[in-house]
């Protein structure tokens, strides 16, 4: 079994409202391809916050070793007035992060998600058995 953590470290933000940064993680590719959605809908780019990201890992390490999606934790407990999730189960191989993305991008509700007037975002991911779970949180 292999597990990841997410990879947005490299970038000490929390609630500072500027977009993440490109990079190669799964988690940054995921927000890095939501931001590209937004910007094409003229929708303000998603701050990284290190609190959803923290949320977002939790759940993500959950469901790949519980394989139930329900939340482990208070939804509350990010400290977020407004708040959404999507979750994918997506194959290891090829680009897992475009796969995740794509599929939101196919469900209306998390293509709603994705596109809300939210602020903030964070991503975590956890592969195991051949499948990525990646979970993408979103807070005001």
């Amino acid at each position: 079994m292999e597990h990841h953590k997410v990879g947005c470290a490299k970038k000490k933000i929390t609630n500072s409202g500027q977009p993440a940064a490109a990079g190669g993680s799964i988690s940054d590719q995921v927000i890095e391809l939501v931001n590209q959605r937004r910007a094409a809908s003229g929708i303000r780019a998603l701050g990284w916050n290190s609190i959803l990201t923290g949320a977002a890992q939790t759940h993500a390490d959950y469901i790949a070793s519980s394989g139930s999606s329900s939340l482990p934790h208070s939804v509350n407990s990010t400290g977020f007035s407004y708040w959404a999730e999507n979750l994918a189960l997506v194959p290891e191989s090829g680009n897992v992060a475009g796969q995740a993305v794509s599929n939101w991008v196919g469900s209306s509700g998390h293509y709603a998600n994705m596109m809300r007037d939210y602020a903030y975002t964070g991503v975590g991911f956890s592969c195991r058995q051949g499948y990525c779970v990646i979970v993408q949180q979103f807070g005001s």
